[in-house]
C-alpha cells in the first residue's frame, strides 16, 4: 500500500477478494482448505486481469474488501513518502501516469 501512496495511477487487485463463498470452499480430510486454488474464483480473477490489461486500471465494479481493512499505523513517515514522490516518476512522454498494477496473492504461481 505504501508503493500505492508514492506511485501515482497505482491500483492493488487483491486475490483474496476473489475468494469463493463459504459453501465452495474445499474441504480436505474434514477441514475447508482455503489454501488451495480450488478457493478461488478463478473466473473473476481472469476477468478482471483482463479489464485491467486492456484499460489500465481496476473494473469498476470490483469493490475490494481488502481495500477497506485497516492496516494499521506505519513507521514510514509522512515526508520519505512525500520525498519518494518526489524523487520517482513514471509517466509517458505525453506525462500521464503510467498505470501499475500490483497483484497481491499467495497462488499466484500455482499450477
Amino acid at each position: 500500500r505504501l508503493l500505492r501512496d508514492i506511485f501515482p495511477g497505482t491500483f492493488i487487485l487483491h486475490e483474496d477478494d476473489f475468494y469463493k463463498t463459504d459453501t465452495e470452499i474445499p474441504v480436505k480430510n474434514g477441514v475447508q482448505d482455503w489454501d488451495c486454488i480450488e478457493a478461488i474464483d478463478l473466473s473473476g480473477f481472469e476477468t478482471a486481469l483482463s479489464y485491467i490489461k486492456e484499460h489500465g486500471k481496476s473494473p469498476p465494479d470490483l469493490l475490494s474488501k481488502e481495500d477497506h481493512n485497516s492496516i494499521g499505523e506505519t513507521d514510514v513517515d509522512q515526508n520519505v513518502i512525500d520525498t519518494c514522490k518526489t524523487k520517482t516518476s513514471l509517466q509517458r512522454k505525453d506525462k500521464s501516469d503510467i498505470p501499475i498494477a500490483i497483484v497481491d496473492g499467495f497462488l499466484l504461481y500455482s499450477e
